[in-house]
């Protein structure tokens, strides 16, 4: 009974230790079984997205890309010096791309990098700067009236394949009051005319009238001054004292 009994216990020990060496390595096999993800992170260099740029040029079939860049003013004169190092890598590239960097004057600085009249070319819209290429007053606003119709008759040409005959009642009027306001500027030139186009169509009249383009230019007004009051309250485009130049109202509150 004794020795039956001791080998019952020494084959129940053996089972035992077979289900616990079994049991291991089950258990081994699941943690090496365990999964893996990698992370792989691409960088693109300015010259991979040139030659996109490029492929994309050549496939629509068109011979130049501008890359427009607006609002630069808006930001930090920091990020303006490091943008402006990005911007270099970009400019005298061979790939058909210009560059088009639009900022307020003498509210802007292009670090080190990029040197005006070597890398860029200014153009200047500013009022003054017609004044002091013409030498009189009455010639810059000559030179805006020029510029204006320059600017309507390519551009309705482009996109309308029309003559300003057929847009306005009177075309030589048209120039006056729009260079005035625009002060050659083409997006203002753009606004007046598109609030003037509305208010014609709304009447079902064909051409522009003066009412139609004076309308259209004081909603342009009234647009640029509500822009230029919400700039100001940052102080980073436009400094926050300019708001008590435009509302006098609110230094008596």
């Amino acid at each position: 009974m004794s020795a039956q009994s001791g080998l019952e216990v020494a084959v129940s020990t053996k089972k035992l230790g077979l289900n616990a060496t079994s049991g291991s390595k089950v258990e081994s096999a699941a943690e090496f079984e365990e999964k893996k993800a990698y992370e792989v992170t691409y960088r693109l260099s300015v010259n991979d997205i040139l030659k996109v740029i490029d492929d994309l040029r050549a496939a629509a079939g068109i011979p130049t890309v501008i890359l427009f860049i607006d609002e630069f003013s808006s930001l930090t004169e920091d990020l303006q010096r490091r943008f402006t190092t990005l911007l270099k890598s970009l400019l005298g590239n061979h790939a058909g791309l210009f560059v088009k960097l639009c900022a307020i004057t003498d509210n802007y600085t292009l670090g080190s990098s990029v040197i005006l009249q070597r890398d860029l070319f200014e153009v200047s819209l500013d009022f003054d700067a017609f004044v002091d290429r013409s030498g009189s007053l009455k010639g810059a606003m000559a030179e805006l009236e020029i510029l204006t119709e320059k600017i309507v008759r390519e551009r309705l040409k482009v996109f309308a394949n029309a003559e300003p005959q057929e847009l306005f009642d009177d075309s030589t009027d048209a120039w006056i009051e729009l260079s005035r306001e625009s002060m050659g500027v083409p997006r203002t030139i753009g606004i007046a005319l598109q609030q003037a186009w509305y208010r014609a169509k709304g009447s079902q009249r064909a051409k522009l009238q003066k009412t139609d383009i004076e309308y259209g230019i004081g909603y342009a007004s009234k647009a640029y001054l509500n822009q230029m009051l919400g700039a100001s309250k940052d102080g980073v485009a436009i400094p926050a004292y300019i708001e008590d130049h435009w509302c006098p109202e609110k230094l008596s509150q």
